[in-house]
């Protein structure tokens, strides 16, 4: 009897127990292969970028870090690192492969990951092209774009399918039916992307000074309704006066108009990430807000704009847990300020990370230092700031000591908070309740005084 004929791979072997197959075309794996595929199916593999990569393959704390940090070499090296390549290869994909695909060398991968970031524009959109980077982590917007699906920010609570026209003027009432809060997140998050896509088009028409008087009346009165009114109508006020300035900044401006547009645009990245905070919890979102509205505020040179945006930023560092970096953007920001509100804000958030930090002999020169500050000024350039009053700071100070059990200094200041915010601010309902929260730990706590 005549035998089988032979495949092109050769005469059929016997395994042994444990032999490893390649799950692709079925081969057995040579005992040194550390990869999950035959050396022919790896090269097909690996013959170009995966292009149907899940959008879940780039919720890595390593790429949401290399996408926040705005240069592409990072998410170069994020994407070559992944678990998924290790998995696959048995290694890191390495940079001659992943130069291949973008069509650049070893040296020049090694260069993009290394080196300052990639601004061209027209490059950056090849290499997200060639990767299939999702472009709603991306800092820069490709030709056309005009939708966003809500799903690809935050599936947990967006349905799968839903999607808006930005342009669209009913854009407001169909994302409510959503769900304030859930809405309010996913609008967060794609407002700090729309930000940062600005960052990376700087342009340079003299603008008529009633348009510069109507931004100014309206910013003014943002930072007044950020206080009292309803935050999501509050929030998209912020976002379209953002995009009304960002508009005019894309155009070019002589420079006195150019450096106020500037300070105008810092103050509204500013709200959006104070909303992206307080609001709705995202941080990671107000914090890449924050990014862009440093950027603005250091092109705008206002110090007291600069010290503004540095205590947000300290604040934002604060509830995530970043205690050091917060306790450091609040010094940079105290350092700045030139008005007693920015002084009270910087010292209140500095005094904060450092009880956190369990630094008491810190606390304490924080605090005496404000108290001694001789700086009683109102600037005009708090104009359109959410302002930091007097009385926040003593709430503030007040919970710092808590925090380190000066239980004296706790109970009077946090006293003193609670009578004058009753007094001149009876309808904050918020602000008052935590601090009876703290006096009421004081006594729970056997800390009477």
């Amino acid at each position: 009897m005549r035998g089988r004929k032979m495949s092109v791979a050769g005469p059929r072997r016997r395994l042994t127990n444990g032999a490893r197959r390649c799950p692709s075309c079925g081969s057995v794996l040579a005992a040194d292969n550390t990869a999950a595929l035959c050396s022919r199916c790896l090269r097909d593999q690996l013959s170009g970028p995966p292009a149907d990569l899940r959008v879940e393959f780039f919720q890595t704390d390593e790429f949401r870090a290399a996408f926040d940090s705005q240069h592409m070499g990072q998410v170069c090296r994020a994407y070559r690192h992944h678990p998924h390549w290790l998995e696959l290869l048995g290694k890191t994909l390495n940079q001659e492969t992943l130069g291949r695909w973008l069509g650049l060398n070893q040296s020049q991968i090694s260069k993009l990951e290394k080196g300052a970031p990639e601004y061209n524009l027209k490059a950056l959109r090849e290499y997200a092209a060639a990767l299939s980077l999702p472009h709603h982590m991306l800092w820069f917007d490709f030709p056309g774009e005009r939708r966003y699906a809500f799903s690809e920010v935050e599936p947990r609570s967006m349905a799968a399918s839903i999607e808006f026209e930005w342009q669209d003027p009913a854009f407001e009432n169909p994302l409510r039916k959503l769900g304030e809060k859930a809405a309010g997140a996913a609008l967060a998050a794609l407002t700090a992307a729309e930000s940062a896509a600005f960052g990376l088009r700087h342009q340079v028409v003299e603008i008529h000074a009633s348009t510069m008087e109507q931004i100014e009346e309206e910013a003014r009165q943002l930072s007044t309704d950020f206080i009292a009114n309803d935050p999501l109508n509050t929030f998209m006020r912020s976002r379209r006066l953002r995009d009304d300035i960002f508009t005019l900044l894309d155009q070019r401006a002589f420079p006195h108009r150019q450096r106020l547009l500037y300070g105008f645009a810092a103050r509204t990245c500013g709200y959006l990430a104070a909303a992206a905070s307080d609001f709705y919890g995202d941080y990671d979102a107000a914090a890449r807000q924050c990014r862009v509205a440093r950027q603005l505020s250091d092109a705008a040179d206002f110090s007291e704009l600069q010290s503004w945006v540095l205590g947000i930023e300290s604040g934002i560092a604060f509830w995530r847990d970043e205690w050091k970096r917060a306790a450091t953007l609040a010094e940079r920001s105290l350092e700045l300020a030139v008005t007693r509100s920015g002084v009270m804000r910087a010292a209140s958030m500095r005094a904060r990370a450092l009880a956190r930090l369990g630094d008491k002999e810190g606390l304490q020169d924080v605090i005496a230092a404000s108290e001694a500050s001789s700086i009683d000024t109102v600037g005009d350039e708090e104009n359109g700031m959410i302002l930091f009053s007097e009385d926040n700071h003593l709430r503030c100070i007040g919970t710092a000591n808590l925090w380190v059990g000066e239980a004296r200094r706790a109970r009077e200041q946090l006293t003193q908070a609670l009578d004058a915010y009753l007094a001149s601010s009876p309808e904050n309902f918020a602000v008052i309740t935590v601090i009876r929260a703290d006096i009421a730990l004081l006594i729970v706590d056997g800390q009477r005084c």
